[in-house]
């Protein structure tokens, strides 16, 4: 007897970040929390992830999808567009580039050990870690503080 296989219909299920390997998970968030920031800027927010990373011995999805520290990941629109993203992007072909850098260790921390990041034009400068953790760089439009998290 020969089984002969449906063949499996397309999904219209929207993509997660389960479907894709680290190195691209890490490319869609800087390109998230840093589009329009240049190569120097998504390589410093990329700096910061895996800062914390190492910090607290997690993986990099672990320090990623941690409640409340990317916003956006905390944005439904702007976490759809990063899933979303198109592979032909100039920007985003960039945030792979940096994300494939960092992962082999071939980029510096431009960031002097930075685990936090925000732009001053945006943010809301009343949480208490923006007041309290000195700033350790500022690169494009985001400023850079090393404290705890």
């Amino acid at each position: 007897m020969v089984t002969i296989k449906k063949k499996p219909e397309p999904s219209d299920r929207q993509p997660t970040f389960e479907d894709f390997p680290v190195v691209d998970i890490l490319a869609r968030v800087i390109w998230g929390e840093a589009e329009g920031e240049g190569a120097e800027g998504m390589q410093a927010v990329g700096n910061v992830i895996l800062n914390r990373a190492n910090i607290k011995d997690k993986n990099i999805p672990e320090v990623m999808f941690r409640k409340d520290q990317f916003s956006a990941i905390g944005d439904k629109d702007r976490f759809n567009s990063m899933i979303n993203l198109s592979p032909d992007n100039p920007q985003y072909i960039q945030a792979l580039e940096i994300s494939k850098k960092l992962l082999a260790g071939e980029l510096d921390d431009i960031t002097n050990g930075a685990t936090h990041f925000y732009n001053p034009d945006t943010a809301n400068m009343n949480y208490d870690w923006i007041k309290q953790y000195p700033v350790v760089a500022t690169i494009g439009n985001h400023t850079f503080a090393k404290g705890n998290f």
